[in-house]
């Protein structure tokens, strides 16, 4: 996986005589809060620029939940479900943690079964640390 970094190069510069300043910002699509596709999982899946904008936008559920209570949640009422986890405890350590809490394949399965269109989760990944 090339991961590369983040280049920044200034394109204009009021120093320079131009009227405004401007940069150009090269970053791999992991930096920051993103969205992976079905496509980054799944070799069929709808890659980036194929996904409904209206799917991304609207009411959420937010659920404060531990790994093993998913099961518990009503899934049919949202579409999108954004899952609070001890994970939120994790970012403020300066070590990365890999015993962060994941979705796991049924957990990814429910939430396909049940139609549920966005799904986030409050760390770096929402798979498992070398799954």
């Amino acid at each position: 996986m090339d991961d590369s970094g983040v280049i920044l190069t200034q394109t204009a510069s009021t120093k320079n005589g131009d009227t405004h300043n401007l940069s150009r910002l090269v970053c791999s699509s992991h930096t920051g809060t993103h969205i992976d596709a079905p496509y980054h999982f799944t070799r069929d899946g709808k890659t980036v620029d194929r996904l409904s904008l209206y799917d991304l936008i609207g009411e959420a559920l937010v659920v404060e939940v531990s790994a093993d209570k998913l099961r518990d949640v009503d899934l049919n009422t949202y579409k999108r479900i954004l899952f609070k986890t001890r994970n939120s405890e994790l970012l403020k350590l300066k070590e990365f943690n890999r015993e962060y809490v994941s979705l796991d394949y049924s957990a990814a399965e429910l939430t396909v079964k049940n139609n549920v269109r966005v799904v986030g989760i409050d760390y770096l990944s929402i798979e498992a640390f070398e799954t």
